[in-house]
């Protein structure tokens, strides 16, 4: 996905930065990050998010102390304290020694949210009886590792109790309306200006008079503007909408040709979409 860099930088604050920059002069005086993927994936990250032109000192100066120290790639992420993939690691350790609390958030477990809405209390206390998680988060040692799971191996109950899950969501079969019904705020045609590099979305209402015209760099800023202006009255031209102007700001970034599609909706029998 392509990010856009006017509105990465706009968001970062002076704390964000320096959480940023503190956060990657951490990393880089950890040794065992040098050699990590994990590491490198997120300088990659940000140089992607916010190139050399636009990027302020403080976050530059932090990058570029960062990849100086950078070895060839040994490892992924070892789950260690100074990664934020290791708050993942840290949660399941915590889950399976303090459990939840009222509000199924994990005690003691580190992260903004730490919690497991969409899972019965039932499955929890399942997970923790019958699954013992072992804390080994930092450690490359190949043979205390080696040595932990023959010993897991060794002293192996067997197969598990089977959960049963009391309640259920089973997955719905998306369809198309056999006919788009028209929106009764009226339609809308997109096209790009290239040379002003904007998306421009006019809005007319069904007799054809032109009401309105919107332009953007993205497709949320025209989708917003929008709908603020009460031009949508139904949410199934409201998801066509996004759709298309997602695709024409594709469109403009790469340099493709965009011709907006017509609306969604079931095609005849004897199309090969119904063909078997």
């Amino acid at each position: 996905m392509e990010t856009s860099v006017a509105p990465v930088a706009a968001t970062l604050s002076g704390d964000r930065l320096n959480e940023a920059a503190t956060q990657l002069r951490a990393a880089a005086d950890a040794r065992k990050c040098w050699s990590c993927g994990c590491f490198r994936h997120a300088l990659e990250a940000f140089d992607r998010a916010i190139p050399e032109p636009e990027r302020p000192a403080i976050l530059a100066e932090a990058m570029a102390s960062a990849t100086d120290r950078l070895l060839p790639k040994k490892y992924e992420c070892l789950g260690c304290d100074v990664c934020y993939p290791a708050v993942a690691l840290n949660a399941l350790v915590a889950l399976a020694r303090n459990g939840v609390n009222d509000d199924r958030r994990i005690i003691n477990a580190k992260g903004k949210r730490p919690e497991l809405r969409n899972l019965e209390l039932t499955a929890i206390d399942h997970f923790r009886k019958t699954v013992e998680v072992i804390d080994l988060i930092g450690n490359t040692d190949v043979k205390e590792l080696s040595a932990a799971v023959r010993e897991c191996a060794d002293r192996n109950p067997g197969a598990a109790e089977p959960f049963a899950p009391t309640a259920t969501i089973m997955p719905v079969t998306g369809r198309l309306p056999k006919k788009m019904v028209s929106n009764p705020a009226g339609y809308f045609v997109i096209f790009i200006d290239r040379v002003r590099r904007r998306l421009n979305l006019e809005h007319y209402k069904n007799n054809g008079v032109l009401t309105a015209i919107i332009e953007g760099c993205s497709a949320a800023e025209v989708y917003m503007t929008a709908i603020e202006r009460g031009l949508l009255t139904r949410l199934d031209h409201a998801a066509y909408l996004g759709r298309e102007l997602t695709r024409a700001e594709h469109a403009l970034s790469s340099g493709e040709t965009y011709a907006q599609e017509a609306a969604p909706e079931q095609c005849s029998n004897q199309c090969s979409c119904h063909q078997n």
